[in-house]
């Protein structure tokens, strides 16, 4: 279970840094 918030704050880290609003 930990895995499945770890993987989604990455994705969002990724989203934040290619297209910081």
């Amino acid at each position: 279970m930990a895995a499945a918030p770890m993987r989604k704050r990455q994705l969002g880290s990724s989203i934040a840094r290619s297209v910081p609003t």
